[in-house]
């Protein structure tokens, strides 16, 4: 994350130049905040047992919510299986318990879900 504290004169969003702005909790202070969350992976792990995605989330993605969060779960979902992050899914890449429903999500029958 880049950000960058405009209190010039060129700033058409700034009240008033002459006053220093920095960082702080109030409103008249400039409050950005970046925050980095990650998951190390575990080398012991057992691929086929990825803690990120449970039945849940992938029964939720498919028929839970209004058809736009759908997509936006199962594309969260797409990223975390994803283990090469080359945007589209192997039947290898899945979870042992979700590799008999391959066929039915590669609809092109190229051999990767995307």
């Amino acid at each position: 994350m880049t950000a960058v504290f405009d209190n010039s004169k060129g700033n058409p969003a700034n009240p008033n130049a002459e006053v220093p702005v920095r960082w702080g909790p109030q409103s008249t202070d400039e409050m950005l905040i970046g925050y980095v969350e990650y998951f190390v992976a575990d080398p012991e792990a057992d691929p086929d047992e990825n803690p990120l995605v449970t039945a849940a989330d992938a029964e939720e993605a498919l028929h839970g919510g209004n058809p736009k969060s759908r997509g936006r779960r199962a594309k969260g979902i797409l990223q975390r299986l994803d283990r090469n992050q080359d945007g589209r899914l192997t039947r290898e890449e899945l979870p042992e318990r979700y590799r008999a429903l391959f066929d039915q999500y590669d609809a092109d029958h190229d051999g990767f879900v995307s």
